[in-house]
């Protein structure tokens, strides 16, 4: 895997915990 995929895996995660998250919160 190549950084550059790496860092898109990563970021899709973190958009949807993020979105997890405030969802719950809200």
């Amino acid at each position: 895997m190549t950084t550059a995929s790496a860092m898109s895996c990563v970021i899709a995660i973190l958009t949807f915990y993020l979105s997890f998250v405030n969802g719950n919160i809200s």
